[in-house]
């Protein structure tokens, strides 16, 4: 048996608005649609905010990462903060310059390995 072309569900059946009645179905059932979306874009707004605080702490931790790789890794001991070998190239003592004994004042030399500059 052969089914004809036409689908009940595909025409559209609309009702503009009531002349007589002054009533207008259109703007009525878009602000009742509105109302039904209010909690649908909440949802939406709070996985947008989601989304960004998980990049912002991706990026941290990219960053923290980064600076243990880069500062506090074994294998590098000339960049390793943790090396004692970082902390041998300064020596610094406190001491009076006219007599030589113990000072408020502080000074601080630089050995032979030490980075010439302003520290």
């Amino acid at each position: 048996m052969a089914v004809s072309g036409t689908n009940p569900y595909s025409s559209i059946m609309r009702i503009t608005g009531l002349g007589s009645s002054g009533l207008d179905i259109d703007s009525i059932i878009s602000q009742l649609m509105k109302i039904e979306r209010v909690p649908l874009d909440k949802l939406t707004q709070n996985r947008q905010l989601a989304l960004w605080r998980q990049d912002a702490y991706r990026e941290i931790t990219s960053s923290l990462k980064g600076f243990k790789s880069d500062f506090m890794d074994m294998v590098k001991p000339a960049t390793n903060m943790l090396s004692q070998n970082s902390y041998k190239k300064f020596i610094s003592s406190v001491t009076d310059s006219v007599t030589g004994a113990a000072s408020m004042a502080v000074s601080a030399t630089g050995t032979a390995d030490a980075i010439a500059g302003t520290h």
